[in-house]
């Protein structure tokens, strides 16, 4: 965001930004930004769970996909004013 300004690009009118892993300072940039909140709670749970499954398992326990869904805070630096 500093780089887009210091070369006089506007934000979001000349470039919409996004983040991932939404961050306490997100709101408090100016613009404020646009992020990911990602279940880093559920996450952590699902990886221990994992984790236990195959140190339990006497064998190499089975690939799993899990999909988990995260949120975005649509904030002002993807957001065109009209």
């Amino acid at each position: 965001m500093k780089m887009l300004k210091k070369h006089q690009l506007r934000i979001p009118d000349d470039v919409a930004i996004v983040g991932f892993s939404e961050s306490k300072l997100a709101p408090l940039v100016e613009p404020a930004l646009t992020s990911v909140v990602q279940p880093t709670y559920e996450m952590g749970m699902q990886t221990a769970h994992l984790l236990l499954k195959q140190i339990e398992s006497d064998c190499h326990a089975e690939l799993e996909t899990i999909v988990l869904n995260g949120k975005i805070n649509i904030r002002e630096s993807s957001v065109r004013v009209k």
